[in-house]
């Protein structure tokens, strides 16, 4: 029998005993399962991880309100080094949501009958038009598939139906990264190409994390980009735990086709 602790089945004791304790630990057995699961060598999966993350680093640069936008190639994230340790192999320093950071950020919601009251512009308004969570908690050690995220599956796919939007007319994602595995699940389980860009930020490596208040922060960044493109549309995700809870957001620069449609799957 497995006895759940306090933390709301975050984790439970026997996977305490075992050795788990930081995130990273658990996100790294997913990635190496992801990995088996894909047919991946070692060598191969790690140099595709050092390949997603330094055009996060890049896409950092750009962002403006990234707290790291210097750059970063592929063998610098790979590799450990004195200031890049290995914290659960294969993920090193730079594979890791960054705590060491002091930023903010908030959203201002009002109807569009306010909006015209106050004189904000028109090219100035952004729509939300879905968002979807799943509270379904499993443990990590109870999951049928550890490379997998059902929950993920099921609210990001209902938050399209919703929205009345495909994959396809996104112009902009940004996939919660906390670790790489993470991004890498909620493209798979949405069906989009991880050639495509999957960041809008920088991901919480270069652009800044920890927790809530990245999605704030990704969520502001895609307003941004939306203003600056009439009738774009995007999708903020978001990961509670360890992989444990999963959401969803979409927004637009136009109305949608129906009215905001929230979910609880």
């Amino acid at each position: 029998d497995i006895t759940l602790t306090p933390e709301a089945e975050l984790w439970s004791e026997i996977e305490a005993r075992a050795g788990l304790a930081m995130p990273v630990g658990y996100y790294a057995i997913m990635e190496s399962a992801l990995r088996h699961a894909r047919g991946e060598s070692v060598a191969i999966n790690r140099d595709r991880l050092a390949a997603l993350y330094t055009q996060f680093s890049q896409v950092a640069m750009d962002n403006p309100h990234a707290w790291n936008r210097l750059g970063m190639d592929a063998d610098s994230i790979r590799n450990p080094s004195s200031s890049n340790k290995m914290l659960a192999f294969p993920y090193t320093k730079y594979h890791n949501s960054q705590w060491n950071v002091d930023q903010a950020a908030s959203l201002i919601f009002c109807s569009a009958g306010k909006a015209e009251a106050l004189g904000i512009p028109r090219s100035q308004w952004v729509f939300p038009l879905a968002s979807t969570e799943s509270n379904h908690m499993v443990n990590t050690s109870q999951r049928a598939h550890l490379h997998r995220s059902t929950g993920a599956e099921i609210a990001g796919q209902r938050a399209l139906h919703l929205a009345g939007v495909s994959v396809e007319e996104l112009q902009y994602l940004d996939l919660y990264s906390c670790f790489p595995v993470a991004v890498k699940i909620v493209a798979e389980a949405l069906g989009i190409d991880e050639q495509r860009p999957l960041t809008i930020t920088g991901g919480m490596t270069f652009a800044g994390g920890p927790l809530n208040n990245y999605v704030l922060q990704a969520t502001c960044r895609m307003a941004e980009l939306l203003r600056a493109d009439l009738g774009s549309k995007g999708l903020v995700s978001s990961v509670s735990g360890m992989m444990t809870k999963q959401g969803f957001g979409l927004w637009s620069s136009k109305p949608g086709v129906r009215d905001f449609q929230f979910a609880d799957v």
